[in-house]
């Protein structure tokens, strides 16, 4: 893989390996939700893996899933 572009973005991401690194990214993934969505953060961080979110969450919308796409993007390369 070349070290340019998408690639040496994706170089920067958690090591998601380990229990620590994917409760990292756990905590990282919830604050953008709650952040882009304007959720309450206790909301935001009661969201687990069998949670519904598009089509049970009235703020995320269309638009929304693109606002959080980018500011995944921006936050974890």
């Amino acid at each position: 893989r070349p070290n340019t572009g998408i690639w040496a973005r994706m170089t920067t991401l958690p090591n998601i390996d380990s229990d620590a690194g994917q409760a990292a990214l756990d905590r990282t993934l919830k604050t953008v939700i709650a952040d882009v969505l304007g959720l309450d953060p206790a909301t935001a961080a009661a969201l687990g893996p069998d949670s519904g979110l598009f089509g049970h969450l009235p703020e995320l919308d269309s638009m929304a899933v693109a606002g959080l796409l980018t500011e995944m993007e921006d936050r974890l390369g």
